[in-house]
């Protein structure tokens, strides 16, 4: 599950990074399987603050492993997990308030996001990332029996031929 939710919480930073925002806040989940009555059920979920917001990937996991950690409850096969982040906005309309550190605006840290961000994009999704998270994991997405996207993705528009 800590792979899971570090994978997720990586590609969520990636994927603001590439719209220009940054986020105030963040959820982590985990589910049981609902349909194996034969199993204990138990539901996970934890908010947690980003103050200052932020769009960086180690702000993001250390986030998203403590939200996990704080709702953790041994016992139980959860069967599907998650990040989502919330109030994104543009880092220009960052709310700001008295007591938070100053926001992520270092120079460093921002060419250290960018070099992911440029190996990823060059190298494959998933080609650098942070800690040893295994290749082709059983917690992986499946999407053998996804259906074409016809109607977003010019590129699986049917092609007729005479």
């Amino acid at each position: 599950m800590h792979d899971a939710v570090l994978t997720f919480a990586s590609r969520a930073a990636e994927k603001i990074r590439a719209d220009g925002l940054v986020a105030g806040a963040l959820q982590v989940f985990a589910q049981t399987d609902r349909f194996r009555r034969d199993q204990p059920q138990f539901s996970l979920n934890a908010m947690v603050r980003l103050s200052p917001a932020t769009d960086s990937t180690p702000r993001l996991i250390a986030a998203a492993i403590s939200g996990l950690h704080s709702a953790w409850r041994d016992g139980y096969a959860y069967k599907k997990a998650g990040v989502i982040l919330i109030d994104l906005v543009n880092p220009a309309n960052i709310a700001r308030d008295l007591f938070s550190p100053p926001p992520d605006t270092g120079a460093r840290a921002q060419a250290l996001m960018n070099a992911v961000d440029g190996l990823n994009n060059r190298m494959g999704k998933g080609a650098v990332g942070y800690g040893l998270v295994a290749k082709g994991a059983p917690w992986q997405m499946r999407c053998g029996n996804r259906s074409p996207s016809y109607t977003s993705d010019w590129m699986d528009l049917p092609v007729a031929k005479a």
